[in-house]
């Protein structure tokens, strides 16, 4: 699978998170070894408690939990995030989301995923002055692979390999980037939209993969984290690893 290159967060290596009885301070990345970190005690979140796939994950309570990583600014990318949530919440569950210095309007706002009215997630790709969305159905207590790419063009979701419609304005990248001051925000959105789940994986890359880069990275993450009966039948993964 094509992993180099990009920000990639994984639990299952557990030798990659710091932790004090069980509470997460930090998470490295195995590419850059770029951290994120979470030093209030009561903030942090927890991990050997869990697991997807028999794999170890790191697990959000829903009303405290995040982390943050002071990240560079994409003008385009894909991120993608693996996770099995507990709960639909309001404006919840937010995964990976760059945020501006607004947070009463969220103008430049950019989160994957959030749940709205406890429905259907939304995602909210960087625009000024507006809040654009699409929605997308991610279930709970089932582990799902949750995909978003964006750049000057186009902004395109997928679930478990499978490309979602749309719903509602959707918007693109406009070039500042996927957090216009550089901070990127793990299981919330501007302190708020706390996660309610596990997350066992992220990628981050600053661009949009092709066609055959994305599917090899879906292939790589489902035999990983036992999905592969949610890839689409012709996945070109489906059943073998990439």
């Amino acid at each position: 699978a094509q992993l180099t290159g990009s920000f990639w967060w994984d639990a299952s290596d557990t030798g990659s998170i710091t932790d004090s009885a069980g509470k997460v301070s930090s998470w490295e990345d195995q590419n850059q070894g770029a951290l994120i970190i979470q030093n209030t005690g009561s903030n942090q979140p927890t991990t050997n408690t869990r697991t997807i796939n028999g794999l170890n994950t790191i697990d959000f309570d829903g009303f405290n939990h995040k982390m943050v990583y002071s990240g560079p600014q994409l003008s385009a990318y894909t991120k993608l995030a693996v996770v099995e949530l507990d709960t639909q919440q309001h404006n919840g569950n937010n995964l990976v989301s760059g945020v501006t210095s607004d947070p009463v309007t969220g103008a430049g706002s950019d989160a994957l995923f959030q749940y709205f009215n406890g429905i259907s997630a939304t995602y909210r790709p960087f625009q000024d002055n507006a809040q654009p969305y699409g929605s997308i159905n991610i279930p709970i207590n089932t582990p799902a692979m949750v995909i978003a790419t964006s750049d000057s063009v186009d902004t395109e979701l997928y679930i478990n390999g499978t490309q979602d419609t749309l719903t509602g304005p959707i918007g693109k990248v406009d070039g500042s980037g996927v957090s216009a001051n550089g901070l990127w925000e793990i299981g919330s959105f501007y302190g708020n939209g706390y996660l309610n789940g596990k997350l066992a994986e992220i990628l981050v890359y600053p661009t949009v993969l092709s066609e055959p880069d994305r599917q090899s990275v879906e292939g790589y993450l489902a035999h990983k984290w036992g999905m592969t009966g949610s890839l689409p039948s012709n996945h070109p993964y489906k059943t073998v690893a990439p």
